[in-house]
């Protein structure tokens, strides 16, 4: 079919990915990789690993690569405070990027993120969605709003961030209530990775709670640039399945957005429907012209379009409609206006006849819907 040309990522899981936002089960768990999309050229975070680098350099320890022990290490050598500067110095003042924006746009129900940074909070505030932002237990116990930013891994506001080898061995003793939320949302919600390579230890941790939870569970997808089979396997295992793009990109700026944009086009048929008609309508003339086009090309092309137009007409996305397939027979009335720049004529000798217009306002100003309209 020609529409799935016009997706990126399989059409099947980002309509799961919807379904799950539109029953409120959605969630983002968001890295450090989600972040770097802030930076500028001026303005550059190091990723964990990054950091990691700069603690065994300060240490004078090459060949240690046990992340949690030289963090611990870093603590006690250099004490609490030269620690806590170090670390918080990878926080810099960045304003949230376009793909921030798009995670609210998906309307998930939680955002889980073991970052440090407000990124995510900003957004929400900037975009005006209400959600409670949790970063303790205390937090959480006073939390009002069915929405919420969890920032498991702590913050510096309310110095309690989690990094050193102590900290994850003590989690369960300083995060008990947020513990067992996350893994309470693990066991109804959809979650989507983002922001996370394979080798993240973050994700690593995470991955050995979803082991422990009952596998009839819904789907969890890490997102990443292209399928290693290794990697799917080790997932699986866990509950976990990759979500790449079907061709090969070439930066996870072009995969995210990508992503997002999939996303919305799967949403929002109208989107869908441009894309098709912007890529196929020079193809669509030289049915009528070319007799190049094999005759089924041609009835493909054809049957792709009308089967769009019937969608229009027997369903619709918005519940303040309903459904024309309902009903046994159709006015022309309920026909022209779902396609909306079409009108009625009503003629003694031809009948009624559905006239597609193509330069009088008679519903929308959109060019492309009004082109597959006609």
């Amino acid at each position: 079919m020609i529409k799935k040309n016009y997706l990126s990522f399989p059409e099947y899981d980002l309509k799961e990915i919807l379904k799950s936002s539109q029953e409120n089960k959605l969630v983002f768990f968001i890295g450090s990789g989600f972040s770097k999309f802030s930076e500028t050229e001026l303005i550059k975070i190091p990723n964990w690993s990054e950091l990691i680098d700069e603690l065994k350099e300060d240490l004078n320890l090459p060949n240690e690569n046990d992340f949690l022990k030289i963090a611990q290490l870093y603590f006690l050598k250099y004490g609490q405070h030269s620690y806590t500067q170090k670390v918080k110095s990878t926080i810099k003042k960045l304003e949230p990027s376009a793909f921030h924006r798009n995670l609210f746009d998906i309307a998930p129900h939680y955002i889980i993120t073991t970052n440090w940074d407000d990124l995510l909070e900003k957004t929400a505030q900037d975009m005006g969605y209400a959600y409670d932002l949790i970063s303790s237990d205390v937090d959480l116990a006073q939390s009002q709003l069915d929405k919420k930013i969890i920032k498991m891994h702590g913050d510096f506001r309310q110095h309690n961030f989690v990094f050193k080898e102590d900290d994850y061995l003590q989690y369960s003793q300083n995060f008990p209530l947020i513990e067992n939320y996350i893994k309470g949302i693990f066991s109804t919600s959809t979650i989507v990775f983002l922001g996370y390579s394979y080798s993240d230890y973050d994700l690593k941790q995470i991955v050995s709670w979803v082991s422990n939870i009952s596998k009839a569970t819904p789907k969890k997808y890490l997102l990443q640039k292209s399928f290693d089979d290794a990697q799917a396997h080790y997932l699986k295992n866990h509950g976990i399945s990759l979500l790449t793009p079907i061709n090969y990109n070439n930066s996870y700026q072009d995969v995210y957005f990508n992503f997002f944009n999939d996303l919305k086009t799967v949403r929002n048929q109208n989107e869908l429907l441009k894309k098709v008609f912007v890529s196929v309508e020079s193809q669509i003339k030289r049915i009528e012209d070319d007799l190049t086009i094999s005759l089924p090309d041609q009835m493909s092309m054809k049957a792709e379009i009308n089967n769009f137009l019937q969608n229009k007409i027997n369903k619709t996305l918005d519940s303040k409609f309903i459904a024309l397939s309902q009903y046994k027979a159709l006015l022309p009335e309920q026909v022209s206006r779902k396609l909306t720049n079409c009108t009625i004529d009503y003629n003694v000798s031809t009948g009624i006849t559905l006239i597609a217009h193509d330069k009088f306002l008679t519903g929308d100003y959109d060019i492309y819907n009004r082109k597959i309209n006609n």
